[in-house]
């Protein structure tokens, strides 16, 4: 049995005992092959990556003689290499701790236990390869994601030891997470034990200071005074629970007014990307094509996405997926281009089985499901675009302020996505939702800071910018229904109009609202469900 521990630290140990391996591009060689696990990686894009400045005969050499010395200290029965390809193989029993967190969890706080534990710091520390650097803030966040709400959980259930115990872990690592200095607050306050609350709260004020120089948010201040005043804590939860929504008449699948808890797996694109998706709810199959801004477990508690994916996979089996370089899919794609992004929904689309199915694209993600239902138009029973459009901003014959204005959005993210003050980010939450309340815009900024990284944020943006499917759209046969809001700040009403005229036969439905996307509490969403179950059932 191998073992290989990769967060925190690089260690071997087989059979139980430790294995040096203290060749650094043979950790990296193997730490890449593992987070890759079964699937051929090409031996020039191996070499490039190891060894970027070396003439291609060079690395090559180098290569070999790293392969050579990674099958001498683990055994050749892990890795499968031939002339063009190495792999490693998930025939032979192994164990990482990266696979570990990430495993699919149950609802109770004994399984998450299990995923957290074995996180014992940042990915490969003391490497700076860029595709390292990448993976390494993707499986932080990926972490704090999962430990706050391991917290909430434990909280739930009255566990305030318990909740003592893994915020400070959380705090040992290094980090400064304001929710696990709040959750030590609540723990002592619940306990009765204000002293200690008031001093997990200034250590709170003196670590942002020192290391961000700024001062606790607001959230974790309201809180101080409330149990400063005696005010015990109570769970606070994220969930939103949408509008009712009239069946449809003819709907044959069963009701689900509580979907079960998502399925997350993960597939591998034409490129050897890995893309997470996720299944959730009973019925036919829905496919939701990716759009940007997404993160398949931050959506699933978030003010901003729950009531969607709640109404969506109402009636359905929906699946959707987090796009390269966003969420839990590989952060460290090279390809950001439109046909990566159309290869991505084909692997979603193979790797569930689907045959037949509705085809949901929002925003970007319209443009994506517009060239999928004309490539393979078989499978596309019906074609839903929401907020979307035919022309990326600089495909709309932009005047010389439009070009300013695309090109400044874009360095915005490379400046300031990655902070901690999200004053950068609350730009584009205003664009997407001004009607949003002040909790939403919090949990939109906080989406926005986990589910990608400044670089890949400000790739994928360009990428955006450039696209252009008005000759596709004319040939798209599947039913289509368009919908898009009337003041929406992000997406102009034009374009929807457009994209409607481009498609044969399409339906178009104006929404009212200036939210591209849509709150659960504004008359325009429950508008939104009703003309999508309505357009399912023609």
């Amino acid at each position: 049995m191998l073992q290989v521990t990769l967060l925190g630290k690089f260690e071997i140990h087989l059979d139980g005992k430790p294995v040096a391996l203290s060749s650094q591009p043979a950790q990296v060689l193997l730490a890449y092959l593992l987070l890759n696990a079964g699937v051929a990686l090409r031996r020039e894009q191996l070499a490039g990556l190891l060894w970027p400045d070396s003439l291609d005969s060079s690395a090559r050499k180098n290569l070999r003689n790293t392969i050579w010395l990674v099958r001498k200290a683990i055994g050749d029965q892990y890795l499968i290499a031939d002339k063009t390809t190495v792999t490693f193989a998930t025939t032979t029993p192994y164990e990482l701790d990266v696979a570990i967190l990430e495993q699919p969890v149950e609802s109770d706080s004994a399984s998450l236990v299990q995923a957290i534990s074995v996180y014992g710091g940042d990915l490969l520390p003391g490497y700076y390869e860029d595709w390292v650097q990448l993976e390494r803030e993707r499986l932080r966040d990926f972490f704090e994601r999962r430990i706050q709400l391991l917290l909430e959980r434990l909280a739930h259930e009255g566990q305030w030891s318990e909740v003592q115990r893994w915020a400070e872990h959380w705090i040992s690592l290094g980090y400064v997470p304001e929710p696990a200095y709040r959750a030590l607050m609540m723990s002592h306050a619940a306990q009765g034990d204000l002293s200690h609350m008031a001093s997990a709260y200034r250590r709170c004020v003196k670590v942002l200071q020192e290391t961000l120089d700024v001062s606790p948010s607001t959230e974790t201040q309201a809180l101080y005074q409330r149990l400063s005043q005696g005010e015990l804590p109570v769970r606070q939860t994220s969930q939103v629970t949408p509008p009712p929504v009239t069946p449809p008449p003819a709907a044959t699948a069963p009701l689900v007014t509580e979907p079960p808890p998502q399925e997350i797996q993960f597939c591998v694109s034409a490129d050897a990307v890995r893309i997470a998706y996720a299944t959730v709810g009973q019925g036919p199959p829905l496919v939701k094509a990716a759009n940007w801004l997404s993160h398949l477990e931050f959506d699933w508690q978030s003010l901003v996405w729950r009531h969607w994916l709640e109404g969506l996979a109402r009636y359905h089996r929906l699946i959707r997926y987090d796009e390269r370089g966003c969420g839990l899919s590989d952060w460290h794609a090279a390809d950001m281009s439109f046909a990566a992004w159309l290869n991505d929904l084909e692997a979603v689309v193979e790797a569930t089985g689907v045959d037949r199915f509705p085809l949901l694209g929002m925003s970007q993600g319209g443009a994506i499901a517009i060239a999928y239902a004309v490539r393979h138009p078989e499978r596309v029973s019906h074609l839903i675009l929401y907020g979307s459009y035919a022309r990326g901003k600089l495909q709309r014959n932009p005047s010389a302020a439009q070009i300013l204005e695309a090109n400044t959005l874009v360095d915005l993210i490379k400046i300031g996505w990655g902070r901690e003050n999200p004053a950068f980010r609350q730009v584009f939450s205003a664009l997407f939702m001004p009607d949003g309340t002040p909790e939403q815009f919090r949990a939109f900024n906080e989406l926005q800071r986990v589910s990608s990284s400044p670089e890949n944020a400000a790739r994928i943006v360009s990428g955006f910018n450039e696209i252009n499917v008005t000759d596709l759209a004319r040939r798209v046969t599947a039913p289509t229904l368009v919908l898009h809001a009337r003041d929406d700040g992000r997406i102009p009403f034009e374009e929807g109009q457009l994209l409607a005229a481009l498609i044969p036969n399409a339906r178009f439905v104006p929404l009212e609202s200036k939210n591209h996307v849509l709150l659960a509490d504004e008359p325009a969403w429950q508008h939104f469900l009703s003309e999508f179950y309505r357009f399912l059932e023609t």
